[in-house]
């Protein structure tokens, strides 16, 4: 999981060194963002953080194929997209991500989840790590970059993801 964060902070550093070369505004920003996220070979995705909800602006080609989606099957369903691929029994992950980021003592911190996730393949569990990339004015959160990956294979059980969630928790906390 350590390299999740390490790909995570590497494309955020990316855009770091963009913004200082550049005086921008948000909106450019947006698009600098578009292109480090179209860059990657990670699994990587852009979302738009609302007062209830959030979705997905851009994501990776890798990201896509994951998915098995087109990007623009992305815009038109916004919010109701994530709710169509993510498992029910996670929903709540959902909206403990949307009440972390409206906390302002949290817009520097990365949210870490793994979560159940229609892909391609069928339900497959992953491990994502998000990080704001973009505020607005009053300096709440607007978009965040996420990073993530497929954790499938090494989960068989849920006794197994009960043990990878302690491990995450204690890797975060130290």
């Amino acid at each position: 999981m350590k390299e999740i964060n390490d790909a995570l902070d590497n494309l955020l550093l990316k855009i770091q060194e963009s913004r200082n070369a550049l005086n921008i505004s948000a909106t450019a920003k947006l698009e600098e963002l578009r292109i480090i996220c179209n860059e990657s070979s990670e699994l990587a995705a852009i979302y738009e953080l609302d007062d209830y909800s959030f979705s997905m602006v851009d994501c990776s080609v890798n990201a896509c194929a994951f998915l098995g989606i087109k990007k623009e099957e992305i815009h038109n369903l916004g919010f109701k997209y994530l709710l169509k691929i993510i498992h029910p029994e996670n929903i709540n992950a959902v909206y403990r991500f949307i009440r972390f980021y409206k906390d302002a003592a949290n817009y520097t911190k990365t949210f870490s989840h793994t979560f159940y996730l229609k892909s391609v393949n069928g339900w497959e569990w992953t491990y994502a790590s998000v990080k704001p990339a973009i505020f607005k004015e009053d300096g709440s959160v607007k978009y965040l970059l996420a990073v993530g990956c497929s954790i499938n294979d090494f989960l068989s059980t849920k006794s197994q993801l009960k043990s990878l969630k302690n491990y995450l928790n204690f890797y975060e906390e130290h």
